[in-house]
């Protein structure tokens, strides 16, 4: 038996194990051609959860007409409810919840406070809904329901009127200064 042993070539970038053949020289990679840039307006979801939180405001608003405070004054209180909106689940959601509310037996809203949440100057993150009831004592039947009915407002709670607000600011008694000359230097 004969044994055949492969032709080593030692300038070759393969070395003994590759196919002799002559060295090629390396050809430029193409360049691709730039691909043009996406604006953010031209992706399809943009402004989806800024229209949608602004419809749903709206919707709401002409659903509590007469009911809704402006956005200057705060509501808060004992009878108060205040539910987080800024996922789409709880945005699409806030509509049939309100709903709820108002068929539970006893209970009827006041007045409705819908102040915005930003998430910088230009984009609205959701808002925060604000509803006064009549009888006190239904607050934990409206939570419970709310509950119950709704997992996105899980943390929803009575808005009560928050102790820094109502304490007047700390007084300083601390003694005055007054100017001292010094005797020599």
């Amino acid at each position: 038996m004969t044994k055949v042993e492969p032709s080593v070539d030692h300038n070759s970038p393969l070395g003994s194990l590759g196919p002799q053949s002559e060295p090629t020289v390396e050809e430029k990679p193409k360049r691709q051609p730039k691909r043009k840039k996406t604006r953010l307006q031209d992706t399809p979801n943009f402004r989806v959860k800024q229209d949608l939180i602004e419809n749903t405001m709206a919707s709401l608003h002409e659903m509590f007409l007469g009911r809704v405070l402006s956005d200057d004054k705060v509501l808060r209180g004992p009878a108060v409810i205040r539910l987080h909106v800024k996922t789409e689940v709880a945005i699409r959601s806030i509509i049939q919840c309100m709903q709820t509310v108002l068929n539970v037996p006893k209970v009827e809203i006041l007045q409705i406070s819908t102040p915005v949440s930003m998430k910088n100057r230009y984009q609205k993150k959701g808002f925060l809904c604000y509803f006064e009831i009549t009888d006190v004592n239904m607050t934990e039947t409206v939570l419970n329901t709310i509950k119950a009915n709704f997992k996105c407002f899980e943390r929803c709670k009575v808005a009560r009127q928050s102790s820094r607000s109502t304490l007047s600011p700390p007084v300083c008694n601390a003694p005055r200064l007054t100017a001292q000359l010094s005797d020599g230097a």
